[in-house]
């Protein structure tokens, strides 16, 4: 609002006029002439009526004389030597303060049935600035951030404010009055519908506000903060055994849960897309090594295998095909078993298992989670589990995010080059290391025992593989080099130009696996691209030579 008429007394001195007959009055106030005007300048500059003036006045003066940035209902009693029942009998004068936007109204505590026994109130930083610079008033709307961001925003700062005051049934008080604010919000009338109880929704309420600062919440710490430590410890089972509406609701989801005192919570997928929307984007961390590919992205490619390898493959490719895994998951569902499928490729380097994996997504059309499982591994003691929980986590939220974009297609989650987290597991009083990777490895062994998805893992030393690993993959399919008939195939693939006897002669020659025949051909195509003609058969020789380390150079002639 702003005062356009000029001011012609000192507002402050006028204040303090008022102030001096106010306190320790009880609010008996004896009015005099030099009362009864100052009242009158000041209920003009702040269109006020007397009762409002004479509140503003008495907040005004116990935030100046107490250099306190806010008061209570209490401390306004407290000025003028009253009661609080009888201050309260101002309170419609000061609700009119807040509504002209002189004071704000910062929270609550409350007491048996609904009375408000101690109201919290700060005066508007903008009339302070009038006032001591004696200027008219001039005062601009609250703008309320109505976002999620505002609303837990306003929590934080009411907690903040009330901190050195808050007793249990106070945090309700403050929940409830943010509610009121962003009552509008589509997030808080989900919230409210999905979670009658106002503590559930306070526990709920604090793993967001962890989540919006990129933490996980401590199961421990995130109870005593709702219900206090003494009534924590009866709510420790119902969120142990997830009985709570919250994970009934799908709204909270554990992280860790191996025992109370290390158990932590974050968010589900489906409880974060309705606190942030499109904006959830700038709230998933990638993980180092991870990435979701497309199979519109993967390139076709003709895998050429052994007789056994080829009906193993089919099978593979029938089994993940849209309407059979359906059918599949359908049947085990009803039958009590496990309904994800887990796939291990291994062999030798080279041979074509990762790229198999690319073939099956790209014919079966679903996404790849691909986790390079050397990149996950953080040196930081104690990351490297988080963050193989999170990959499954992610996938979870990628199944979910699939599932509402209409795609009704399983991803795939890859373990791509998974030799150092499926070997034998070690002594864990070896290491600090040990330990770790025992920790990584139980946590996979535990989501593969509850997994619901595709599962493909690649490694190249299978020999090593510890054996509950073994028993936990479904499908296992070894990969050797190539026969010399598949050899031939790739290499009449990778370079048409080669007639019938180079090709046997060279196939037989080196026991080169599909990726070395793949090398040596990009080095056939720079050299044509650097030259502007085709490698002839001598100096392709000496390219295969020269692919082994070590390998002794010799002519191949008919």
């Amino acid at each position: 609002m702003t005062q356009e008429k000029s001011i012609n007394f000192n507002v402050v001195k006028a204040i303090a006029k008022v102030s001096e007959k106010l306190k320790d009055s009880k609010l008996k106030i004896r009015k005099s002439a030099e009362l009864t005007e100052s009242v009158e300048k000041l209920n003009e500059y702040f269109g006020t009526d007397e009762n409002e003036t004479y509140m503003l006045c008495a907040i005004v003066s116990y935030c100046f004389d107490d250099m306190e940035e806010q008061c209570s209902v209490r401390d306004i009693a407290r000025f003028f030597d009253c009661s609080i029942m009888t201050a309260l009998t101002y309170w419609d004068d000061i609700s009119s303060l807040v509504g002209k936007h002189y004071i704000r109204h910062n929270g609550s505590y409350r007491i048996a049935g609904n009375m408000e026994l101690c109201n919290i109130f700060e005066l508007n930083k903008e009339l302070i600035d009038c006032i001591l610079n004696n200027k008219p008033i001039e005062i601009a709307a609250d703008e309320t951030d109505q976002t999620v961001y505002g609303f837990f925003g306003e929590i934080a700062q009411l907690f903040d404010r009330l901190e050195r005051r808050m007793r249990r049934g106070d945090i309700s008080a403050v929940i409830d009055r943010a509610e009121e604010n962003f009552a509008e919000l589509e997030f808080i009338s989900h919230i409210n519908a999905l979670v009658p109880d106002i503590e559930q929704r306070i526990f709920f309420y604090n793993v967001c506000n962890d989540f919006l600062k990129r933490d996980e919440s401590d199961l421990v710490a995130t109870l005593n903060a709702t219900y206090g430590r003494a009534g924590a410890r009866e709510h420790f089972a119902e969120f142990m055994n997830e009985s709570n509406v919250l994970f009934a609701s799908d709204l909270i989801e554990f992280i860790k849960k191996e025992s109370i005192n290390d158990a932590t919570l974050t968010l589900t997928y489906n409880a974060k897309q309705m606190l942030l929307g499109d904006d959830l984007k700038y709230y998933t961390k990638s993980i180092k090594g991870a990435d979701i590919i497309s199979p519109d992205s993967i390139i076709h490619k003709d895998m050429f295998y052994s007789d056994e390898n080829e009906h193993q493959m089919l099978r593979l490719k029938d089994i993940v095909s849209e309407d059979t895994f359906v059918q599949i998951q359908n049947r085990l569902t009803e039958k009590g078993m496990n309904k994800g499928v887990a796939v291990l490729l291994y062999g030798a380097p080279g041979t074509g298992k990762t790229e198999s994996a690319f073939q099956i997504a790209k014919a079966t059309g679903r996404k790849i989670l691909r986790v390079d499982i050397s990149a996950s591994k953080s040196c930081w003691f104690g990351e490297s589990e988080k963050i193989i929980k999170k990959i499954f986590t992610d996938y979870r939220d990628l199944c979910k995010m699939c599932r509402r974009s209409g795609d009704t297609r399983i991803p795939i989650l890859l373990f791509n080059e998974a030799d150092g987290i499926l070997s034998k597991r070690k002594d864990t009083s070896s290491s600090n290391v040990a330990q770790t990777e025992n920790a990584m490895q139980n946590i996979i062994l535990e989501e593969m025992e509850k997994f619901e998805g595709i599962m493909i893992a690649t490694t190249n030393l299978a020999d090593n593989l510890d054996a509950a690993f073994e028993r936990r993959f479904l499908f296992k399919v070894k990969f050797d080099n190539p026969s010399i008939e598949a050899k031939k195939k790739i290499w009449k693939n990778k370079l048409n130009w080669l007639d019938d006897k180079s090709l046997e002669t060279i196939a037989g020659a080196y026991d080169f696996s599909g990726g070395q025949i793949d090398n040596i051909a990009r080095k056939v195509e720079m050299d044509e691209i650097i030259t502007g003609r085709h490698a002839d058969y001598n100096e392709l020789i000496e390219l295969c030579t020269n692919e082994k380390l070590g390998e002794k150079k010799f002519k191949i002639g008919f």
